[in-house]
């Protein structure tokens, strides 16, 4: 029951208690294990509005996700949350300054796979990638990587012709 994992922390992006949340990872574990080659833990922890604590918090539900995932369904694999950015553009949203490369320097082992989501035109992608992969490498993280989420905005004045042509410049 998602509800016992966030019962008494009430607020969007709150960080769920310990303890129900490997719980909640259990049952999901046992119940996906056969059914499901991935679960990613979070979504945009770098983000206030998704995940309103710490990295260290992150780390800490990363940790549990992983050891949790791994003892009930081992063939599972666990992929780190997509991360909005190298770093949050806007220091007003981010939940904590270098969210990114404090996870990135404190939860080796904890994932199979690094997620991020690199948004925003293709000139400046490839460019991010290069500052990823250096990010990465300074922290020694070797793992897999996966863009789970890439594009451009279809809020205003950008088309499907737009969005479509985005994605064959960032894919090539």
């Amino acid at each position: 029951d998602w509800q016992a994992v966030v019962e008494g922390r009430p607020g969007r992006g709150m960080r769920p208690d310990y303890d129900a949340w490997r719980t909640f990872i259990a049952r999901y574990a046992e119940r996906y294990r056969d059914r499901i080659p991935y679960v990613v833990v979070w979504n945009e922890p770098d983000l206030a509005s998704f995940a309103n604590f710490p990295p260290e918090d992150y780390v800490k539900l990363l940790k549990i996700a992983y050891e949790t995932t791994k003892e009930h369904a081992p063939r599972i694999q666990v992929k780190t949350a997509g991360f909005s950015g190298l770093d949050a553009p806007h220091p007003s949203r981010s939940a904590a300054p270098k969210y990114l490369e404090a996870v990135l320097a404190q939860a080796k082992g904890y994932y199979d796979i690094f997620c991020i989501h690199l948004h925003g035109p293709s000139f400046r992608y490839h460019q991010r990638l290069q500052d990823m992969r250096r990010l990465r490498e300074r922290v020694g993280d070797s793992t897999p990587w996966f863009s789970n989420e890439t594009g451009i905005t279809s809020i205003g004045r950008t088309s499907e012709l737009d969005q479509a042509e985005t994605l064959v410049r960032k894919f090539l």
